[in-house]
């Protein structure tokens, strides 16, 4: 039997699933698009931490005026195993589009990188790979 979807797209929506339940696990706050985006999911912490000191040293928790950010979080997975390394591809390739196209500053927040074979998770700050190549 062929398969429904080319296995890209199931990896995908895997890797998404995968992250959803650990972020969960994790304690954090998971919200899902309704619509197009370019992250996958907006992610927030439920521990309030307490903030920097004031000028008198007293240390407050957060309250619903001064929440916790809010992170777009885009999910890519990889099975692509190469000279003892994975390789994820980290463009976009919007729809009907042949090429690959870089995100740009602003798009997201963090790349959460699952290698579907070893149950691994990476998750890279956007600007650490903005000035890397793309696609």
């Amino acid at each position: 039997m062929k398969p429904i979807m080319p296995d890209c797209i199931r990896h995908g929506e895997l890797a998404e699933l995968r992250f959803m339940a650990r972020a969960l696990q994790e304690n954090f706050i998971v919200f899902k698009p309704c619509t197009t985006a370019r992250y996958d999911f907006l992610v927030q912490s439920r521990d309030a931490a307490p903030r920097a000191p004031d000028r008198r040293g007293r240390r407050h928790a957060r309250t619903w005026r001064d929440p916790m950010p809010i992170h777009r979080v885009q999910v890519k997975a990889t099975t692509s195993h190469v000279d003892g390394r994975y390789h994820a591809n980290l463009a976009r390739r919007p729809y009907r589009t042949p090429h690959p196209q870089p995100y740009l500053p602003g798009e997201i927040d963090f790349f959460a990188i699952c290698v579907l074979p070893a149950d691994a998770w990476y998750i890279i700050p956007f600007a650490a790979v903005a000035h890397i190549r793309q696609g």
